[in-house]
């Protein structure tokens, strides 16, 4: 995963979110706590929006996987409320790491 960060770090900061995390897995906290490290000075908080929107029809909400697609759903009338949700900071589990 390391790997694919370092093909494009400005991109794939998530991918060494999850290598720190593979790294804790296999007992290699040296290597976790330089990915951590990392993931700190890169300013990586891993806070991403996620987007629902509900269906007409069934009444059912639904996450969406792009903002394109999203958007374009908003303008359908099978599906009203669109709406948009930023996920939790990772920030504080990565510092927890780096104490830890």
């Amino acid at each position: 995963m390391k790997m694919a960060y370092d093909l494009n770090p400005e991109v794939n900061q998530d991918y060494l979110y999850f290598a720190a995390g593979n790294a804790v897995n296999s007992i290699n906290y040296s290597l976790a706590l330089e990915y951590y490290l990392l993931l700190r000075d890169i300013n990586y908080d891993g806070v991403t929006t996620k987007f629902y929107i509900t269906e007409v029809e069934s009444g059912n909400e639904i996450e969406i996987s792009s903002e394109d697609e999203f958007n374009l759903l908003q303008k359908s009338k099978d599906y009203d409320n669109p709406r948009e949700e930023l996920t939790e900071s990772r920030l504080p589990e990565i510092v927890k790491n780096i104490a830890f």
